[in-house]
């Protein structure tokens, strides 16, 4: 407890610390008790789920631990569905780059005609969302 009270007024380094925690040092009994030290030290609401999210992410897909978890997954279900279809998106966009990285070569190519140039924007303008 006096640990944690070290970090009453800078939250922000607590939260630090625990996101170098290996995941098999995560587990229900750690969570649960971390959870009732930060209310102790009476932690904002914000804080102890940026913690505890973190922290519940790291695991919440290893299988040997999902069940003992299962009730924080499903407090932070909604998060956890926001950050995979963040990462998803972000995933496809990244799967998409090298495509538009050699359709600007190929725009800046100068012996390009300026037909190929305009079919080439036109393609490309379709897969933008605007």
């Amino acid at each position: 407890m006096i640990f944690f009270n070290c970090f009453e007024k800078d939250i922000w380094e607590l939260e630090d610390l625990f996101r170098t925690f290996d995941a098999e040092l995560i587990d229900a009994d750690l969570l649960s008790k971390l959870e009732k030290l930060l209310n102790d030290i009476d932690a904002e609401k914000w804080n102890k789920d940026n913690i505890l999210t973190y922290l519940i992410n790291k695991i919440r897909k290893d299988e040997s631990k999902k069940c003992t978890i299962s009730d924080y997954i499903k407090r932070y279900e909604n998060t956890f569905e926001q950050w995979d279809k963040n990462s998803n998106e972000m995933k496809q966009e990244r799967d998409y780059a090298p495509s538009l990285s050699k359709a600007y070569q190929r725009l800046s190519k100068q012996e390009i005609s300026e037909y190929d140039k305009y079919e080439l924007a036109f393609e490309l303008s379709k897969s933008i969302d605007f």
